[in-house]
């Protein structure tokens, strides 16, 4: 079992929901190797994103 340490405040994330714009996400898959998305409450996680689904996302889509 993975324990995080929650004494670390402060540590900034990112907030991926389906709404994200793709140049944004786009962008935070340029520095991790994945983006887990959220709904708009961060409740529950969506999918688990990486740079190549994206290339495939973009491609398929033709743009």
């Amino acid at each position: 079992m993975t324990r995080f340490d929650l004494s670390k405040k402060g540590k900034e994330y990112t907030v991926i929901t389906p709404g994200t714009p793709l140049a944004d996400l786009e962008a935070f898959l340029k520095n991790n190797l994945f983006a887990l998305v959220t709904d708009e409450n961060r409740k529950f996680v969506l999918a688990v994103a990486t740079f190549h689904d994206l290339e495939s996302f973009v491609q398929r889509r033709g743009f």
